[in-house]
């Protein structure tokens, strides 16, 4: 029986068996934080439990798709322990994809704590709104009433005629997000909030070129989070005393140029992520950046070869040893034998040395370590 086959992922040709082919390019953080999770013996066990459940129709949502086997999170413990925000078999080899590009099936990793003047907790315990009639006083922007799905935002319920004043702030959105991990998804998150905010808006309220109506301030004294108790962060260490110190207030424009404003908060909070870790207050990363390929080396034509894509290298290293093949193995059925200590291509003595390392950093990818992906946005496609 040939080992490669029945692989998630194909190996390719010798000279570059890890490059990314077909639709690989295309899987984006949401694909390939699907494929580690798909391995996790803990999810497979969780999932089980559910499968009986009644399936949750997303007809709608996948653009006409019907796929059997996803079952509604009741309970909230997809999200809480595996960031997913539905039970999704772990048989599928891919996500289906959405028909709205902006949802993704990791949005209760992405999803900031959107302003809301009757929450008063944020916990790792799942949050569900409740629908009281529509309050001028207790909710006093549109964006409050954002149909915020399982996997993303829709319009808000209730959207004001424009009062042609100078000093409205029905586009401003606030939003809290943890800098105890690295920003990008939620800002990714908080940038289709925006869009879909906009575009309620534009067709009665004036863009601006321009606005001074955003930034990045403390949680403390903060109108719109300073009610509420955080306690939940996903990235802090043991030495935080007050949780609300590693999140941040952020407000934005959805009126303005919302990619401008979003450089300017994405550069301040990275910076405020970056210096947690240097305080200690929350934990660095495993990995300081997803590489895009493996290791080069130059082969005796002069040419630098590297053998694929890293990530790709890490999904087929974990699956051959939950196989039960050992190292050994692994490297034959991967990169082949080598002769007398030569190889056809350099970078695979670089592969063999490493081996070990790379099955470890996968299988913590699997344990959890997807959830970086997810974080990062990368990579991206």
């Amino acid at each position: 029986m040939d080992a490669r086959a029945g692989l998630l992922l194909p190996l390719g040709p010798d000279i570059a068996p890890f490059e990314l082919i077909g639709d690989e390019p295309n899987l984006g953080p949401d694909g390939w934080a699907w494929i580690f999770l798909s391995m996790n013996d803990d999810y497979r066990d969780a999932y089980d439990v559910h499968a009986g459940d009644e399936d949750l129709d997303l007809t709608v949502e996948l653009a006409g798709q019907h796929i059997t086997g996803i079952k509604r999170d009741r309970d909230g413990t997809c999200a809480t322990r595996f960031g997913l925000a539905a039970w999704v078999p772990p048989s599928l080899p891919n996500l289906p994809k959405f028909a709205n590009s902006g949802d993704s099936w990791f949005f209760p990793l992405k999803r900031p704590v959107s302003e809301d003047y009757r929450r008063k907790e944020v916990s790792s315990a799942p949050y569900v709104r409740s629908w009281a009639p529509y309050s001028p006083r207790i909710d006093r922007y549109p964006h409050i009433l954002s149909n915020e799905t399982l996997f993303g935002y829709r319009p808000p319920l209730h959207v004001p005629l424009p009062d042609a004043s100078p000093t409205s702030t029905w586009s401003i959105i606030w939003v809290a997000i943890d800098c105890s991990i690295p920003p990008t998804g939620q800002i990714s998150a908080l940038y289709n909030l925006a869009l879909t905010l906009r575009a309620e808006l534009k067709s009665d309220w004036a863009e601006n070129d321009t606005s001074d109506q955003y930034g990045v301030s403390d949680i403390a004294g903060s109108d719109a989070f300073d009610h509420m108790h955080f306690n939940r962060a996903s990235g802090a260490t043991s030495t935080v005393v007050d949780l609300k110190t590693v999140w941040r207030a952020v407000q934005i424009d959805a009126l303005g140029p919302i990619v401008t404003q979003l450089d300017f908060l994405f550069k301040a909070l990275n910076e405020i992520h970056r210096d947690l870790i240097a305080k200690g207050l929350a934990l660095a990363p495993p990995y300081e950046r997803f590489k895009n390929s493996l290791p080069k080396a130059e082969d005796s034509d002069g040419t630098s070869r590297s053998g694929g894509n890293y990530i790709k290298a890490l999904i087929i290293l974990a699956e051959l040893s939950k196989w039960g093949h050992d190292t050994r193995r692994i490297s034959q059925i991967t990169i082949g034998l080598s002769f007398g200590n030569h190889y056809s291509h350099n970078w695979k003595r670089l592969f063999e040395e490493s081996i070990e390392d790379y099955i470890e950093q996968a299988n913590r990818m699997i344990d959890g370590g997807y959830r970086l992906l997810i974080h990062t946005q990368r990579p991206d496609r």
